[in-house]
């Protein structure tokens, strides 16, 4: 028995040690690194202040990137996306259409990225409007000092529908490895951007990419920015559906009333607030007006 358990104790180690060297961890690593030291750089130079690169918050936000990516939350998953995977194949194998299967690889990586954009999208505006999603979600909105580790501040809940609705269409869909490993590197790259709490715009670009002034709008806490700007990389659902907002400044960001920095009372909290539903943030999942877009 004991040398049972110490099989199993050394079969995930091994595996935590190949996880966390594999190449799509290491790519992860390498573009936080770049990234966070780039911005700090360019506040250093704009002479801007730079202590929340050294706030509690910010070390929080890197428990969070741990987590994501040094294998917990993987092995969490295992239970839940091999299962499906296998109930899918064995009972509903009519959803594994792989629609763009056939396509040459340039083809397909477009369709891959405007259909993981736009079911992000739509991901992204649902678990606003709906309040048991958006009591987990507000975790990533309580940071009020954002950098690109805020990208990481999401609750495990949070996480997991949004992992949970796109492992459902892409069994439609069907991807590759190459596809998945291309947007996994782009999108990070704009989402890290988006958080990093710079007031960059793309100018006329905007019009396509959600900018790092764009998605502050987004977490901002004036209330004529809630509800805009649930675009993950691309800008243009926002508009086609009347959540855009292109102008405005950024004064503060986070909830109210604010969550405690305190990662056991991010976690817990959620779950106290839906099942006493009683609401501790803003709700910023009111309705939206048609044609309310900015």
């Amino acid at each position: 028995m004991a040398g049972a358990a110490g099989g199993g104790v050394n079969k995930l180690w091994t595996w935590f040690v190949n996880f966390t060297a594999s190449d799509v961890a290491l790519r992860h690593y390498e573009l936080l690194v770049a990234l966070f030291f780039t911005t700090l750089l360019i506040d250093r130079i704009a002479r801007k202040p730079t202590a929340r690169y050294r706030s509690r918050s910010t070390w929080n936000d890197f428990a969070y990137f741990a987590f994501y990516y040094f294998g917990p939350f993987q092995l969490m998953m295992i239970p839940i996306f091999g299962p499906m995977q296998r109930f899918i194949h064995r009972f509903v194998p009519w959803m594994q259409m792989n629609l763009i299967g056939s396509l040459p690889l340039h083809v397909k990586l477009v369709v891959f990225i405007i259909a993981s954009d736009f079911l992000g999208y739509w991901l992204h505006r649902w678990i606003h409007a709906v309040p048991a999603l958006w009591a987990f979600h507000k975790v990533h909105h309580s940071q009020e000092q954002m950098t690109v580790l805020t990208n990481y501040r999401r609750h495990p809940v949070d996480e997991l529908a949004m992992r949970l609705g796109s492992f459902l269409v892409f069994q439609i869909i069907g991807t590759t490895v190459m596809t998945w490993a291309i947007l996994d590197f782009v999108g990070n790259t704009i989402l890290l951007l988006q958080h990093s709490g710079l007031s960059w715009t793309y100018g006329k670009a905007e019009r396509v990419l959600i900018s790092p002034r764009m998605h502050g709008l987004h977490h901002s806490l004036d209330e004529q920015h809630f509800n805009r700007n649930f675009g993950m990389m691309f800008s243009i659902w926002d508009r086609l559906f009347g959540t855009s907002v292109a102008e405005g400044t950024v004064r503060a960001t986070g909830v109210e009333p604010r969550m405690p920095e305190s990662l056991w009372r991010q976690l817990v909290d959620p779950f106290r607030e839906v099942f006493q539903r009683k609401p501790r943030a803003i709700d910023t999942a009111v309705a939206i007006e048609p044609g309310s877009a900015a």
